[in-house]
This record gives C-alpha cells, structure tokens and sequence, in this order.
C-alpha cells in the first residue's frame, strides 16, 4: 500500500499508446473494427438535447399573476381536453400501447446493456495487445462480462426507482398543493409548502443521481480494469480493490476530477475537428443525418480519443497493489477422496 499512485505517467502511456495503436501503422480495417466496438461501448451515452422556450413580449402587469394567469389558462384547456375527448376506451387502448411501447424499449435497453458490458473487455483487450479481434475476446471474457452486464442492470433498476420516483414524486408533490393558487390565481402558502417539498426531493434526487454516477464511474474505469486483468468477476475485483481503495480514496478523487478536466479539454478539441472534417467531407457529413451511422462515424473518427481514455484508465488502475483475498472455496482432502473408490475402479462425482 505504500506504492505511489501517479496520474502524469498514466497521462504519458495512454497518449503513446494511443499514437502507436492509431497510427504506427494505420490500418483502415483496425480503424472500422475498432470504430464499430468503440460505437457498440457508447451506446445510449450521447444524451437528449432540450429546448426551452420562454414566452415573449409585454409583460405589463405583475409577473406573478400574468405567470397564474397563463397557468390557469392552460390548466383549464387541458382539463376540458380530457373531459370532452378522453373516453374510457381511448384511455384503456393507450395504456396498452404505453406498455407495449415501455416493454420494446427495455428489451432493446437489456440487449444493449449486454452487448456494452461484452465489448468493454473486448475493446481491453484490443488496445492493449494492439489488433483488432472480435471474436476471441468474446469468448474468452464471457464471465466477466455477464458480471458487468449484472451489475449494470442493478444500477439502472436503482437508477430508476430511485432518482426518477424522487424526481417525479417531487414535481407532483408541487403541481398538487399549487393547483389551489393556479385557481386563485395568486400563489397561496399551501402553493409556497408543496414548491418547498417539491423542491427537496427533486434536489435529493440529483444528489443521489450524482452519487450514482460516481458509483458507475470507479466501476467502468477502475474496476472493469482489474476485472480484465485479473480475470475475476465484479464482486471479486472490488474485494481485491477495496483495501486500495481506503487506502487512497483522495488520490482517486484526484483522478476522477483530472479525468474529466481532460475529458472536458480534449474532447473540446476533438469536437471541433471533428465538425470541420465533416463539413469538409460531404460524403461523411450527409451521412451523419442517418440514424446510428451517425454514430458509427463519430465513433470510428473519435477512436483515439476513446483509445486514449481507455488506456489512460487501465494504466491508472494497474498501479494499485490488489489483494489476495477470494471467495471462500470448499477444500477436498485428497488422501479421503481415493478411498472412495469401488473396487473396480469408478468413482462417482456424487461421493465427494
């Protein structure tokens, strides 16, 4: 435990490594190989893009009540909408569609946590012996990735019935006790309370999803490294990790705010040149319109960039002495076991 854990050398290596792997030489079928594991990795991570629009004009009067004002307006449209258009059957045949719908969407989100969890040890294992195999990195970490794929389905479920039911608990909390104010068009204390509460529990949701995404962040770039490297399952590389871990908790903070200070600057860069080689390239930058090709191509053109960070973590994770602690086994005394042979020599698996 007294080894020093350094950020700089890891920087170093993975920024050789990856001008090594990339382009010593350049190969474009390791380019559209790698792009394809690196594409399958960030699957679901590019986010939502949100538009807020604000009315506009003269506003006149007090904020508050043209703000009432306007909310009532609405609130009324909506409530006439369900009374005169909403009918039993129409609601009955949407749940049905809403849960067909849902149900589609967490195979697809099963299937796809899967195939991440595979290819994480895939793309290692790459990277690290320099080629571009899909198949025997398959096979051979087929363990381990249904360790992660577990772990990442836990952390989705969480994720879910956590921040989510906080979050909307929360918003429906204040829409219900402000419904009395919207009428009265002026905002009441019972409006004021439920704003409060509301408030609380969506500002509790965000801590717990932040405290989750750090969770999710020492697993993918910490643990999934030693995973790898030691060949063990999840809960096996965290009990080897942990005494590290206590002993170096500020130097892994450390590491996870240099990570993404870097993560910010490099991928600031790489955005820009990424943009202008699409604008100089039509062929690429019509395609990028097409759903998934998109992000095949931004993949395959980001792939140092993901080579880098990948590496940047594994050499990172490798400094810490692991311990030699494993699961609990059952021992067979040898000496015990022959004597239970018949005399014709069988022996059944079931006596042991």
């Amino acid at each position: 435990m007294n080894k020093k854990i350094q950020i700089g050398d890891p920087l170093e290596k993975a920024f050789d490594r990856t001008i090594e792997y990339c382009f010593q030489p350049f190969k474009f079928t390791k380019w559209l190989t790698m792009g394809f594991i690196a594409w399958v990795i960030t699957l679901g991570e590019n986010g939502f893009n949100f538009r807020l629009n604000f009315p506009t004009g003269n506003w006149g009067g007090a904020p508050s009540k043209i703000f009432m004002g306007q909310t009532k307006s609405i609130s009324s449209d909506i409530s006439n909408f369900i009374n005169n258009t909403l009918t039993t059957e129409i609601i009955v045949y949407g749940i049905i569609i809403a849960t067909i719908i849902i149900l589609v969407f967490l195979a697809i989100w099963v299937v796809m946590m899967w195939l991440k969890a595979r290819f994480e040890f895939m793309f290692l294992d790459n990277i690290i012996f320099d080629r571009y195999n899909i198949k025997q990195p398959w096979r051979d970490f087929n363990r381990e990735g249904t360790s992660l794929f577990k772990w990442k389905i836990l952390l989705g479920v969480i994720s879910t019935l956590i921040v989510t039911s906080l979050m909307l608990l929360g918003l429906g909390i204040a829409i219900k006790m402000c419904w009395s104010s919207l009428e009265a068009e002026q905002l009441l204390q019972e409006g004021k309370t439920g704003l409060i509460i509301g408030g609380l529990l969506v500002f509790v949701s965000i801590i717990a999803g932040i405290t989750l995404s750090v969770i999710s962040f020492i697993v993918n770039k910490l643990l999934v490294p030693i995973m790898y490297k030691e060949k063990v399952t999840l809960k096996q590389a965290w009990r080897k990790f942990r005494p590290a871990f206590r002993e170096n908790k500020w130097n892994i903070s450390l590491f996870v705010i240099v990570y993404w200070i870097v993560v910010i600057a490099v991928g600031s860069v790489a955005l820009i040149v990424l943009f202008i080689v699409m604008i100089l390239t039509c062929f690429f930058f019509c395609l990028g319109f097409i759903p998934f090709v998109s992000g095949f191509i931004i993949a395959t053109l980001m792939l140092p960039v993901t080579i880098f960070f990948g590496m940047f973590s594994y050499e990172y994770a490798m400094q810490f002495p692991l311990s030699n602690l494993i699961d609990e086994v059952e021992v067979v005394d040898l000496d015990s076991a022959e004597e239970r042979f018949d005399g014709d020599n069988s022996f059944d698996p079931k006596t042991l």
